[in-house]
């Protein structure tokens, strides 16, 4: 099993009005696609990282903004969701990443 998966999520922008859609979210510098490890840390598929307070975030309802500690939230139960739902075998795991990358906000 992995410790990163695709983030993929709702804005986690506060108060953003396009909170309802989810996104595969991609790095503005290359265009790579972006994940998230079990460290609160965003990867895109090139490589460039940082820890995902440090990351700003577009969804096309506002320029660049930070994210909430309420949209982090948001964004790693539905990752962690997702991911037990297609593995329920392994659903204590995704459970356990998902505590794991909210203890390292």
């Amino acid at each position: 099993m992995t410790d990163v998966f695709k983030f993929q999520a709702r804005c986690p922008v506060a108060q953003c009005t396009n909170n309802r859609t989810v996104i595969h979210w991609v790095h503005s510098t290359c265009g790579s696609k972006m994940n998230i490890t079990r460290y609160a840390q965003l990867v895109c598929d090139r490589g460039h990282s940082a820890h995902i307070k440090d990351w700003r975030f577009d969804c096309g309802a506002h320029n660049y903004a930070p994210g909430s500690m309420q949209g982090f939230f948001d964004a790693i139960s539905l990752i962690g969701q997702v991911a037990a739902t297609k593995d329920s075998s392994n659903a204590p795991f995704y459970y356990q990443w998902a505590r794991d990358v909210v203890n390292n906000l």
